[in-house]
């Protein structure tokens, strides 16, 4: 790796999104614009979320802890998906 610019190229960023596996760590879309800016200003090679199933509110509105199907926060379909595509 020759210089800075390089180096980004190689890191990957794969957050979870919504309610995370330690509750009080919660990403919203918000954050997820923000890591999609910071991304592209970097040249950063990689950028997902875990997982695209969780794009999307729970039926029943917001839980207390992580959920394989939905995010656990309040959203609207693919909130995260439109943040990190820009």
């Amino acid at each position: 790796i020759e210089d800075d610019a390089e180096a980004w190229k190689t890191v990957a960023i794969t957050p979870m999104i919504g309610v995370n596996d330690v509750v009080v760590e919660v990403f919203k879309p918000e954050d997820a614009t923000e890591v999609r800016k910071f991304a592209d200003e970097k040249g950063m090679g990689w950028l997902s979320m875990w997982s695209g199933t969780r794009d999307k509110a729970c039926p029943g509105g917001p839980k207390d802890q992580a959920d394989p199907t939905c995010s656990s926060i309040e959203q609207g379909d693919f909130d995260f998906t439109k943040a990190f595509t820009g």
